[in-house]
């Protein structure tokens, strides 16, 4: 397979609301990395996790359409693939091998916990989440309106063991959260050192982070923010990611009145992730105990 048809070198598998698209905007200023124009093709997730997840409208299914995201990188640069569909599909690991067997593949984990509430926090913040954070667990729970995978994409040992069981040991990166929070330089150097290339990122490639929690302001903010899919697409010719982000924080988010977390809904969620944190702790050798003590 020749530069013009290549798999991608690295896959950041996830988690969702682990940091994967500040870590992609970050990336894509390395000169020796490319980042596809489309974050999160979603080309590995199997076709029930797209349909259950409501992925099919914007997932790459045509092999080429894939791989032409990545035809402009030349031979001097090393590309990425980061669909975070690809951490809670069960089967991407085994598709992305039969593609890419030597490639790197990436995991970021963060309290399962904190990672729900904070994806219910995006979803409400997206105008697409009515229900009450008690009530959207409690659905889930049960099976009912499972769309949005709260739960589920947080259920991390089974998923990253799989990988393991396709990919050899020193292709797999296991990352956390809490690296990434208390020292991001420190954290996104030592992961392009993983991928295979020198030189860092500048700090001032580095002033964002996307997709800070918040939610909708009122009146006329709410009403544009809602319908921003008419004017986006024009926005975005003329804005990068980094200063979209910034004007959608100051303009249409509010962060004062931002959601908490009941004790009653932490400890249902203990209740649900209590053995899966154990298990990956076991796995790796790490202490997660703080996981479940009120802590992200």
């Amino acid at each position: 397979m020749g530069n013009a048809d290549r798999w991608p070198d690295f896959f950041l598998v996830g988690a969702m609301k682990a940091g994967t698209t500040s870590i992609y905007n970050y990336l894509g200023k390395h000169p020796r990395i490319f980042v596809p124009r489309i974050k999160e093709p979603h080309f590995f997730a199997c076709d029930t996790c797209k349909k259950r997840h409501s992925l099919t409208p914007t997932a790459i299914v045509n092999e080429d359409d894939y791989l032409a995201l990545f035809r402009g990188a030349g031979d001097d640069r090393l590309t990425g693939d980061f669909s975070v569909s690809n951490l809670w599909c069960k089967s991407a690991a085994e598709r992305i091998f039969e593609k890419a067997p030597s490639a790197k593949i990436i995991a970021v984990l963060r309290n399962p916990i904190e990672r729900c509430f904070s994806h219910y926090v995006m979803r409400v913040q997206q105008n697409m989440e009515p229900r009450s954070f008690k009530e959207a667990i409690e659905d889930d729970l049960c099976g009912r309106n499972r769309e949005f995978g709260y739960l589920e994409f947080g259920q991390y040992y089974e998923n990253v063991k799989n990988y393991f069981h396709f990919f050899p040991d020193e292709n797999i990166k296991i990352c956390w959260f809490e690296d990434f929070k208390s020292n991001k330089s420190l954290f996104i150097s030592d992961m392009i050192s993983f991928i295979g290339v020198d030189g860092d990122i500048s700090a001032k490639d580095m002033n964002f982070l996307a997709n800070t929690g918040g939610t909708p302001r009122g009146g006329v903010f709410s009403l544009l923010y809602k319908n921003r899919k008419y004017y986006m697409p024009l926005v975005c010719k003329f804005l990068p990611k980094s200063e979209r982000t910034k004007i959608r924080d100051k303009i249409f988010i509010t962060r004062s009145n931002y959601p908490k977390m009941t004790d009653e809904e932490r400890a249902l969620l203990i209740s649900v992730y209590e053995e899966d944190i154990s298990s990956l702790g076991d796995c790796f050798g790490k202490d997660l105990s703080g996981w479940l003590n009120n802590t992200s």
